[in-house]
């Protein structure tokens, strides 16, 4: 089936009292991700999400948090000691230490506390949820990875849910209306809509979208909203301070496709009726060859470069029809920037690296993070290491985290994170131990690849 352009810009859905249920559905939005640990930028992620559905004169039931299975940070963690090894081989500079691991229950317990602060301020009242989904409904959607753990662990890895099958599973739970709501017009009796889901990402995702399997099958039932990540910390000075490069508050970072993915891209845009563009500081670019699956005016750069979207703000359908083109699918994508306000800079790392000095600079045990914070600091920007360990800067990464001063989940917080070097070891090894013992294991981890405990003390 060959990809058709998005040639007709229409006007966005808008909710009215005669909203149709051919054109309205009632969603629920998935937000799923390492949640190492979770932050205020995540929650409002989802709340950005839910808003721009709302706005297009849909219902949004729900936003479901999915923090990925314990055997995925399990699986990072081996392949640092794997690197950290091969490096101290060939005598070349170790990486950075691994970031602690917070298990499935304590990043659960971080996220309902975030999101209990933030309820109140749900807009239209969407209900948030902090899901196990990845554990308590994994049966089934636990799978090899012969692309990327197989490669990466060779001697064994444990098995993960990979993102097409944690959007396929949440789509049949909603169909079995696993979360007890109804309709939320239903509810207030109006027509019932269609119950949709809508999966959420970052852009760095969408390039990898092309090797899913059968994504029109799996975005039949599911929409795709991609965020643009905020800009690095110089880049985003130079955009305010309109330098040459960049005149606008946001930096542009084209994602950029192999002329070899034409057709796989071609077949990810087939999925969609729609594509609405609210951001264009990351257009989608096709180094030689050709695709046609542009949106909008399609645009030509230097050395045979196509410009697929991105590029031009609007809400585009396909030329023939949108859905109702045989073979093509009947989703929506939107491009969107990234969330603003004070969690634009908002990240697992930064997050980490704060806590991490402000637990070092604490002269009560067992706050002794000191090589946690060493850890964290070969990735801390500038402006954040000029803070100084204890300093205000410090707190206030925190409290733009979602991790204020006096609350319930900074406490939590800090203890988890004030874990010793010896209980970070022993939890990974629990982690791979009982992931082993299910059946997870995939091939036969040797000498140095399985976590211990007692190997970890060897090796510091």
């Amino acid at each position: 089936m060959a990809a058709q352009p998005f040639g007709r810009r229409v006007p966005p859905v808008r909710d009215d009292a005669a909203a149709s249920v051919e054109v309205a559905y009632s969603y629920t939005v998935l937000v799923s991700g390492s949640f190492n640990p979770p932050h205020l930028g995540h929650v409002r992620l989802g709340q950005r999400a839910a808003a721009h559905l709302s706005s297009r004169g849909h219902a949004v039931h729900a936003v479901r948090f999915v923090p990925v299975h314990d055997n995925y940070l399990a699986n990072k963690a081996a392949l640092n000691r794997r690197l950290a090894s091969e490096a101290r081989r060939d005598g070349r500079p170790a990486p950075p230490p691994p970031p602690p691991l917070l298990l499935m229950p304590e990043r659960l317990q971080l996220l309902r506390e975030l999101i209990a602060a933030e309820q109140p301020r749900s807009a239209g009242g969407v209900l948030l949820v902090a899901d196990s989904f990845e554990c308590s409904g994994a049966q089934g959607l636990l799978a090899e990875s012969p692309g990327y753990w197989a490669r990466a662990l060779p001697a064994g890895y444990l098995r993960t849910v990979p993102s097409a099958a944690l959007i396929r599973g949440v789509v049949d739970d909603e169909e079995e209306g696993t979360l007890g709501g109804r309709s939320c017009d239903a509810a207030a009796g109006k027509p019932q809509r269609h119950r949709r889901v809508a999966a959420v990402f970052g852009v760095d995702v969408f390039g990898s979208m092309v090797h899913w399997n059968e994504v029109q099958g799996i975005f039949a039932s599911a929409d795709l909203v991609i965020f643009a990540r905020p800009p690095q910390p110089q880049a985003a000075a130079e955009a305010r301070q309109g330098g040459e490069r960049q005149q606008n508050d946001e930096a542009t970072s084209p994602v950029h496709f192999a002329a070899a993915a034409a057709a796989p891209l071609g077949a990810l845009m087939n999925a969609f009726a729609r594509v609405a563009v609210e951001h264009t500081g990351a257009p989608v670019v096709l180094e030689g060859g050709r695709a046609e699956v542009a949106v909008g005016g399609e645009a030509s750069g230097g050395g045979g470069e196509q410009t697929l979207f991105g590029h031009e703000l609007g809400e585009f359908e396909r030329a023939e029809g949108g859905s109702s083109c045989a073979g093509h699918g009947g989703g929506l994508l939107s491009w969107l920037p990234a969330v603003g306000g004070a969690q634009t800079a908002c990240s697992s790392t930064s997050l980490r690296a704060a806590t991490a000095h402000l637990i070092a600079a604490s002269r009560h045990p067992p706050f002794c993070a000191a090589a946690a914070a060493a850890a964290a600091a070969a990735s801390v920007p500038e402006e954040q290491k000029r803070g100084g360990q204890g300093g205000e800067n410090n707190e206030a990464v925190l409290g733009a985290h979602g991790y204020v001063q006096r609350s319930a989940v900074r406490a939590l917080l800090l203890r988890v994170l004030s874990r010793s070097a010896e209980e970070q070891a022993q939890a990974q090894a629990d982690v791979w131990e009982a992931a082993a013992g299910r059946g997870e294991l995939v091939g036969h981890a040797g000498e140095g690849e399985v976590p211990s405990a007692k190997k970890q003390r060897v090796r510091e």
